[in-house]
């Protein structure tokens, strides 16, 4: 997404579903898994090979592709605050995570308990509140540009919430 954002040229290789999940289908077919874990300097996924280099973590990766295409501030105040912005974008990804992995019979509860503290006084509502105090809400999440965090809120909010949690989603937005 940053990428994109960026209006930059890269090669979106995606990794055989089947490495995962045998039987799986899709258009994942490019890089064989897991063969290719061998590469990874750490065993994992996602990594962005740039000149030779290959740098691992998502947010490694997100920090570097904001920096190298204007999408990280402009300002250390604004790149600061921006990092603030995606620690506790990914402090509500993390809680959101963590109830889908518990046993089948703890998730209901779970779930409700992290639906309940999204609310007016929980982690989205800080945002929120960020957001209106920037320009009156009338723009990006930090500055007067488009940042990573921006396409992180995004992400995680349009994405990931809005497809897997519908009633998370409509308490968050």
């Amino acid at each position: 997404l940053l990428f994109a954002a960026a209006g930059a040229k890269f090669e979106d290789c995606r990794v055989d579903c089947s490495g995962f999940a045998p039987g799986c289908t899709g258009n994942q077919t490019e890089v064989k898994w897991p063969d290719f874990k061998a590469h990874t300097p750490y065993g994992q996924l996602p990594v962005l090979v740039v000149d030779g280099a290959t740098i691992a973590q998502s947010s490694a990766i997100q920090a570097y592709v904001a920096q190298r295409y204007g999408l990280a501030g402009l300002s250390p105040i604004e790149s600061a605050l921006i990092a603030a912005t995606n620690e506790q974008v990914r402090d509500v990804n993390d809680a959101f995570n963590k109830h889908r992995a518990l046993p089948a019979d703890q998730q209901a509860a779970a779930k409700a308990k992290f639906v309940a503290e999204l609310g007016t006084n929980g982690a989205v509502a800080a945002l929120e509140a960020q957001l209106k105090a920037n320009h009156g809400g009338a723009g990006w999440i930090v500055g007067t540009n488009l940042s990573s965090a921006d396409i992180y809120i995004y992400r995680s909010f349009g994405m990931t919430l809005r497809g897997v949690d519908a009633a998370a989603f409509k308490t968050a937005c």
